[in-house]
């Protein structure tokens, strides 16, 4: 993931699986969705997304960049209920702290 980051222009990345997004599965379709995956530009500390899975530093050798949001260990499936409403949950959580952008902002 550190390397995905660094070599990109763009600060966001997006992990999803079938057609999460594609099928409108996301809660908000103006702004980047959680999906499987996400990763931000921002430091998060993990008690503000107690509903992910798992919130992981993404660091260089010197400061820490970002933090990778992961909604689900293991497989995420878009076509399951339960999967949509963890990453749908991210998602809202997110956008309540300020950190879910617009399509339009990245």
């Amino acid at each position: 993931m550190t390397f995905l980051v660094l070599s990109r222009n763009a600060p966001y990345i997006m992990v999803e699986t079938n057609g999460y997004t594609l099928k409108r599965n996301q809660v908000f379709p103006d702004r980047l969705s959680a999906g499987w995956m996400i990763y931000l530009p921002f430091v998060i500390n993990p008690s503000l997304l107690p509903m992910a899975d798992e919130i992981l530093p993404i660091a260089n050798d010197k400061e820490q960049l970002g933090t990778l949001i992961i909604s689900k260990k293991g497989i995420f499936d878009g076509e399951n209920q339960d999967d949509i409403d963890k990453a749908n949950d991210v998602e809202i959580q997110l956008l309540n702290l300020g950190l879910l952008p617009l399509i339009t902002e990245v």
